[in-house]
């Protein structure tokens, strides 16, 4: 998932959570004023009239500080959620530049090594060539030396050795593998 998936994600689950808290709150002021009432009943037969209307007055104001805190208590949280989702948001941020520096630098790190490999190897190439031609051109003059060098003198002189070994059958066994004997011998 992408950074900003995941942004939208968590603000979607604040809102869900915001949501939910305000319901919360609904319900309380809801409840308050129910179990108010209900508190009100039950003690309407054990005072008078004019502790009544006290008691309803201090309960009506002691309700509405007691929203009042709740309330508070919610826009603090809010407040508080804002800050860690901007945090997390600017942290991200960082993060995502720091990889994308670290990437660049780790791919130009590669590439100027790949070079300086490429760039040895090639000297390294090119010493092997150079010894390989210098062993080739000393051979050469060892074979010319020895007068081994000549191919066609070589191969004649095979030929016509070849050409003079024939078939004796009465010199099997005389030491020549399967009979075979040179000419006049």
């Amino acid at each position: 998932m992408e950074i900003a998936d995941r942004i939208a994600e968590m603000d979607s689950t604040i809102a869900r959570h915001t949501a939910d808290m305000n319901a919360d709150i609904d319900e309380l002021q809801e409840d308050y004023i129910v179990i108010f009432w209900n508190t009100i009943e039950e003690i309407y037969n054990a005072v008078s009239y004019y502790e009544r209307q006290g008691l309803i007055w201090k309960a009506l104001y002691g309700k509405d500080a007691f929203m009042s805190e709740v309330n508070g208590i919610r826009d603090w949280m809010r407040q508080g959620l804002a800050e860690t989702r901007t945090h997390l948001v600017d942290n991200l941020g960082a993060e995502r530049t720091g990889f994308a520096a670290n990437t660049a630098e780790n791919r130009d790190g590669f590439f100027h090594d790949t070079q300086v490999m490429r760039a040895e190897l090639l000297k390294t190439k090119i010493v092997a060539r150079s010894s390989m031609d210098a062993t080739r051109d000393e051979l050469l003059a060892l074979l010319d030396s020895k007068d081994k060098n000549d191919e066609n003198g070589s191969l004649k002189a095979f030929v016509y050795e070849l050409a003079s070994i024939g078939y004796s059958p009465k010199g099997f066994g005389s030491g020549h593998a399967n009979g075979y004997q040179p000419y006049g011998k």
